[in-house]
């Protein structure tokens, strides 16, 4: 409707309409980058067995079921299978793929440049719906773990981002099944629940954490009372269990069976915060390095304790002079 403005508000208007063509633009390049993406995503997936996607639409008796097998035979969606079904045969070779699929790097970078951007925030709660946006999180996030194998660790912890399911931690272990990974999960509840279904190489709750999964009201007090939960964690899928007990160190237990225990040193808490955390590094590095379940724990609980024992994450030195003092953890039968 006709307005009369002085010069502050036709700035102002100005400004606001600007404003809205900037952000119209930024959400059609979100869109056509993010569909795109996802659509080479799935391609990707038929590289890796593309007489088997050929097979696939050459032995389909009904049209109408071309893309219900390709989405079965590769685990792709609706939209992916459909875009890989248009697809001529002549172009169903390697060649033809790896240069289509050449484009995600790119298209992540750019992505990943307007998730850094001051407004992500703002272009992400306006332009995409939240499942669509953990949907497109997930599978950048998976293409950059794709490239970890044999011999590397990826640690699962904390929250699962908002939005997601309880089996999000599950979700990603799965999609990465084959690739030779190690996963350490550090999460509770149901997501912990959901995650030991995918056997990880290791879980590592607390007491409270533990508490909450066996929806204990909270009997568990000292590491006595954990024992017959932590072989729980075991019999539900865990590769080991290293459960920590703040003061009275740590339990560890494994698939074989085994149980040890390893008391934390005396010392001086000065700030508990990422303590778990660290112990959990600890564990880990130990592990990558090739040394023994029980000189893991022993790492763990330095690296821990001597956070524990620190302003601030303690350094390597600080953890070694405290590696030093420790015994051997005691088997308990």
């Amino acid at each position: 409707r006709p307005m009369v403005l002085g010069v502050r508000e036709i700035l102002l208007e100005w400004i606001k309409f600007r404003m809205e063509c900037v952000k119209n633009g930024i959400r059609y390049d979100i869109d056509k980058k993010s569909e795109r993406l996802h659509l080479l995503t799935g391609l990707k997936k038929i590289l890796l067995d593309i007489d088997k996607a050929i097979s696939i639409i050459r032995h389909t008796e009904l049209e109408a079921d071309v893309v219900p097998n390709l989405m079965d035979g590769f685990g792709i969606d609706r939209v992916q299978a459909e875009y890989v079904a248009e697809i001529k045969l002549r172009n169903l070779n390697r060649e033809y793929i790896l240069n289509r699929t050449s484009d995600i790097e790119k298209l992540m970078e750019d992505l990943e440049e307007v998730a850094a951007s001051p407004y992500a925030g703002y272009f992400t709660k306006l332009f995409l719906a939240d499942g669509d946006a953990l949907v497109l999180k997930t599978e950048m996030l998976l293409e950059k773990l794709r490239k970890y194998g044999d011999d590397d660790y990826i640690v699962l912890a904390g929250s699962v981002p908002a939005g997601a399911p309880a089996t999000h931690y599950a979700d990603v272990m799965q999609a990465l099944g084959d690739s030779g990974v190690r996963f350490a999960v550090d999460a509770e509840g149901e997501t912990l629940r959901e995650a030991l279904a995918m056997h990880p190489f290791v879980v590592k709750p607390n007491l409270r954490e533990l508490c909450s999964l066996f929806d204990d009201d909270g009997s568990i007090d000292t590491w006595w009372d954990a024992l017959p939960y932590g072989k729980k964690l075991i019999e539900w899928g865990a590769q080991n269990a290293l459960l920590s007990l703040g003061s009275e160190g740590a339990l560890l237990f494994t698939d074989n069976g085994r149980v040890w225990h390893l008391s934390a040193p005396h010392g001086q808490v000065k700030n508990a915060v990422g303590s778990g955390d660290a112990m959990l590094g600890g564990f880990l590095a130990a592990c990558a390095k090739g040394q023994s379940l029980t000189e893991a724990l022993r790492m763990g609980i330095a690296a821990g304790s001597a956070t524990a024992f620190s302003e601030w994450i303690a350094n390597r030195s600080q953890m070694d002079n405290l590696l030093r003092t420790l015994p051997e953890p005691t088997e308990l039968l």
